[in-house]
């Protein structure tokens, strides 16, 4: 693997669910998306407000949000 590549491969192992969410399933048909959650049940496990509902995920300000709850559920404040 070259560089660019190994950097790829750690963020993508380090980085929390929502970004993962951001960065590749965001991207994906509706039913391909839905088809992910069913498969892996605790994706988005670190946000406590997860409900399910995709058509929230794709909002840029609902994942603003989830990431300030976060934050904030773990004594980082806003």
């Amino acid at each position: 693997m070259n560089l660019k590549q190994i950097e790829k491969f750690w963020k993508l192992i380090t980085e929390d669910d929502l970004e993962f969410y951001e960065e590749f399933i965001i991207h994906l048909p509706d039913e391909a998306q839905k088809k992910f959650f069913e498969e892996v049940q605790d994706f988005m496990s670190d946000f406590p407000v997860w409900c399910g509902r995709i058509d929230l995920l794709k909002d840029r300000m609902y994942r603003k949000l989830l990431r300030r709850i976060k934050l904030y559920t773990e004594g980082y404040g806003w």
